[in-house]
């Protein structure tokens, strides 16, 4: 179907081409040529209608062949006009920017050529814009582009005229009276002087720059780089002032903040990492970033990609990473697991919540692992330069220790099992000893001053955040004057009871395997929810097993209460029954979800917390001899600062591991003659044990691991011969699972 019109008495003209729609219903204008489709008759009737129209269909005519000719419209195309109208079409595909393959005709070129009326198909591109394309494409865009332009041209037969140098000179210097200069032709001045030319629109734009891609140009680039520094807040009132200071100091094409707003938005769908909403099960709302795409972004990161390692090394008794070390041995993926993964651009934030607790973001986590573990990752890898799949595996849960003891759904270290590695006892200190049994908040800071002091000899080991761990696993901390402590109700321990207490304190005990741990919080969550009032032994079984789960718990508690105004035991039973059905699938932590992951085993010791050093808290006249003997020591052996003795000695309680570092090594050298010969005797076997368990490489594992056991022990026993109150101290134990978890 087409529609025509007659430009002579016996020469119609295509007006509508049809071939475009296999339907024969939607058509485009023939004179045209703008490429829009007209669905009806009354739109295309309008269409005619027009002024626009009218003009071009009058130009056409005029430049038509005579009655004698045949139409170009009519006559078979030749082989000349289908290569052109098809290389055309190309061009257009190729710049990807809705260029139409042939331009509309104008009244300064009325004769620009008519298309052939094919479709070649070339046209259905979905491009979304220049930072969806890669540098080659762009480039190629471009090229396209300006050759498309070409043909386009209006052709003329006429030469240019030629002027003389003499013309040309005149012109320049004897400019007409009326002329503007040049340089206000292209922009007004101000009082900060002449305004830098207007940035085009950025759809407009084609980053052909390689270097800037996916940025349009170096400003852009720089621009986005400086609002997105990290640790460094930028706001959009300064982006604008400092945009207005690049204007008025006449720097060109300085881009509006709309136009860095669509920058961003672009660059955050090709690069960005999506933020994931989460509905927590404990009923908080949390957003986790995916895990998936940073995986994806490492892998295609050239910096980054050169130190990531997927196999385990067999590197015989030497060790610097862990690879190389037993654990790997058994999962598949690996990491950076130590030089590069302590750098800040290798360490990658996940989620924080100050309403939802770690257990209940960590099951978003968990999640993500789950999918991924499961389908696999599918990234690029730019070191391979093709698409690879990667599936990730957890190393280890690190943490201080009451972050560790959530993590492995233990009671903490305050319980009677105190150890989440083993099943040591300690001893009966109180009935019903439990984590929840703890001091209010005043008199646990008390214990903690107390714990981090000294006696008559002047110091302390294993100081202040010994107390802080052992009440970790408290919830609610009560107020002052309602602790749960009982007077008269210590146990009584015997001489051979302390004996044997203190002898499998001295050693590590069974040790605590996952399958076990899981099978016993079912158990706790079977009491609770098919049995009415067993609170109380829900509490003793985590006292005997010395496991609590607080992300178990938030359920179990809500079971307890389900029922706890209701009288008779059917309807107790029907509001217990109708809580249970109310509960997610998950109830227990996510943690054990996580595939070839033992908590118990895989939460390794946290040395800077475990071998924590207490302070010289004696007279005031000590403190000054200690001062000037810290100021004064010579620690050019250690390669290390010199040491600012006042300020370790004021700010002894929160110091960082390096100053415990320094302060291990240096301290038989500035208290030989201020504590007794045991308390010495005992720092002199930290001093040799601390820069021993802070080594970055490994040169023999097995002579490492020997000498590291005998100086634990070697301390220890220097410890026990100072005093035996030592062994009320958790720590002293979990130091000794560290041999196994190096």
């Amino acid at each position: 179907m087409q529609s025509t019109a007659e430009f002579s008495s016996s020469t119609p003209i295509v007006v509508w081409d049809f071939s475009a729609d296999p339907d024969g219903k939607a058509a485009r204008c023939t004179i045209c040529r703008d490429g829009k489709s007209h669905q009806t008759d009354y739109h295309r009737r309008r269409h005619e209608q027009t002024a626009s129209h009218q003009n071009l269909l009058a130009d056409f005519l005029e430049a038509a062949p005579t009655t004698t000719d045949t139409p170009h419209n009519n006559q078979p195309p030749t082989d000349s006009e289908l290569a052109e109208d098809g290389l055309r079409n190309l061009l257009a595909s190729l710049a990807g920017s809705g260029t139409l393959p042939y331009p509309a005709a104008s009244y300064e070129n009325p004769e620009s050529p008519p298309g052939v009326g094919i479709n070649w198909n070339l046209m259905e591109i979905h491009n979304e814009g220049n930072l969806a394309m890669s540098a080659d494409e762009q480039a190629v865009a471009l090229i396209a582009s300006n050759i498309l332009e070409r043909f386009n041209l209006p052709v003329s037969d006429e030469e240019p005229e030629e002027r003389s140098e003499e013309e040309n000179s005149d012109s320049e210097q004897e400019p007409e009276a009326n002329a503007v200069p040049k340089s206000a032709e292209s922009q007004h001045s101000t009082q900060f002087g002449p305004i830098p030319t207007k940035r085009a629109r950025m759809q407009d734009e084609t980053a052909a720059d390689r270097y800037w891609f996916p940025w349009p140009d170096r400003i852009s680039c720089t621009l986005d780089i400086l609002m997105h520094l990290p640790r460094s807040v930028f706001s959009q009132k300064q982006l604008d002032l400092f945009l207005w200071l690049l204007k008025v100091n006449e720097v060109d094409d300085v881009p509006s903040i709309k136009q860095m707003q669509k920058i961003n938005s672009a660059l955050q769908k090709v690069c960005g990492i999506e933020t994931i909403a989460y509905d927590g099960a404990l009923g908080h709302k949390y957003f986790v970033n995916s895990l998936a795409q940073m995986i994806a972004q490492e892998m295609a990161n050239p910096r980054v990609r050169p130190h990531l390692h997927f196999y385990p090394e067999d590197s015989g008794t030497k060790l610097s990473e862990a690879r190389q070390a037993q654990r790997l041995l058994h999962i598949r993926a690996r990491g950076l697991s130590r030089a590069e993964a302590q750098k800040e651009y290798n360490i990658h934030f996940l989620c924080t919540s100050n309403l939802a607790q770690p257990l209940e973001m960590l099951d978003g986590i968990v999640e993500q692992l789950e999918e991924a573990q499961g389908n696999g990752i599918w990234v690029w890898d730019i070191e391979h330069n093709e698409p690879v799949l990667v599936i990730p595996e957890v190393l280890a849960l690190l943490g201080d220790n009451p972050m560790q003891r959530e993590f492995a759904c233990h009671i903490g270290l305050r319980g009677k099992l105190f150890c989440r590695a083993c099943w040591v006892k300690g001893h009966d200190a109180m009935e019903g000893d439990d984590a929840d049994n703890v001091p209010p908040p005043t008199q646990r800071h008390r214990a903690a001053s107390d714990a981090g002091s000294v006696h008559s000899d002047g110091a302390s080991v294993a100081g202040s955040d010994i107390q802080s761990d052992q009440d970790s696993g408290s919830e609610k901390p009560e107020r002052v004057g309602t602790s749960k402590r009982r007077a008269g109700k210590r146990f009584k321990e015997t001489m051979g009871e302390m004996v044997d207490r203190v002898k499998s304190f001295m050693k590590t005990g069974r040790l605590r395997r996952k399958p076990e741990t899981t099978e016993k919080l079912r158990s706790f969550f079977t009491e609770a929810s098919t049995k009415l009032d067993t609170k109380t032994k829900v509490k003793n079984l985590r006292t005997e097993t010395g496991l609590k789960d607080t992300f178990q718990l938030v359920f179990i508690e809500k079971l307890f209460a389900s029922y706890q105004k209701k009288r008779g035991t059917t309807n107790k039973q029907a509001a217990l029954d109708a809580a249970v059905a109310d509960l997610p699938q998950e109830t227990t932590s996510p943690v054990w979800r996580i595939r070839g992951l033992d908590p118990h085993q895989d939460t390794p010791v946290e040395i800077l917390h475990v071998v924590l050093l207490g302070f010289l808290k004696g007279k005031d006249d000590k403190k000054e001899l200690l001062i000037a003997r810290l100021t004064s020591v010579d620690v050019t052996g250690l390669g290390i600062s010199p040491l600012a003795g006042k300020t370790l000695v004021q700010y002894s309680g929160s110091l960082t591991g390096r100053d415990f570092r320094a302060i291990a090594q240096v301290a038989p050298f500035v208290l030989y003659d201020l504590v007794s010969a045991e308390c010495l005797e005992t720092w002199q076997a930290l001093s040799k044990l601390v820069p021993l368990i802070w080594q970055p490489e490994i040169h023999d594992i097995n002579t490492y691991v020997t000498l590291v056991t005998k100086e634990i022990d070697n301390f220890l026993l220097c410890a026990a011969k100072w005093t035996t109150r030592w062994f009320n101290k958790p720590k002293f134990h979990i130091f000794l699972h560290l041999p196994a978890h190096i």
